[in-house]
């Protein structure tokens, strides 16, 4: 152990005002959704896709599907060549959960990009009972917070 040696104590102020902090927002705080409904694991699912990435990986992939359970928080990702890949991997996925751990996905929300709004998917998810839910495009905070 050391002894006699003095350590600097930090601040615990900002040093920015709250009224300055937030006159340099860019948009506004999204507020939390403590009041809503509670789903259980694997009935609501997030999509979204990220990309094109700058480099394409060893496989040549340019864009990342996420696929993220809201009540769990569960994420898996799958590599994407080209975004229209994205329907058959959101297909195979929900086909796993089924499989796996016998659960029922009944809503998949998006951004409502044409990627997840296809004519297939769309019988997909008729055939299946799942309803779409869309968000507001480009604001991601959105896919966890309806």
């Amino acid at each position: 152990m050391i002894k006699d040696v003095e350590v600097p104590l930090k601040s615990s102020g900002s040093g920015t005002c709250r009224e300055c902090q937030q006159g340099k927002m860019v948009q506004n705080p999204f507020p939390s959704n403590r009041d809503k409904r509670s789903y259980d694991t694997f009935e609501l699912l997030h999509l979204d896709i990220c990309g094109p990435m700058e480099k394409d990986s060893l496989g040549g992939s340019k864009y990342l599907l996420l696929i993220i359970d809201e009540a769990s928080g569960c994420m898996k990702g799958f590599c994407l060549r080209v975004k229209s890949e994205s329907g058959d991997y959101i297909r195979k996925y929900i086909a796993m959960v089924q499989t796996q751990f016998c659960k029922k996905v009944k809503f998949v929300r998006h951004d409502g990009a044409r990627e997840f709004a296809t004519n297939s998917l769309q019988l997909f998810y008729e055939d299946e009972g799942i309803e779409q839910q869309t968000t507001v495009p480009y604001a991601h905070q959105h896919l966890k917070q309806q």
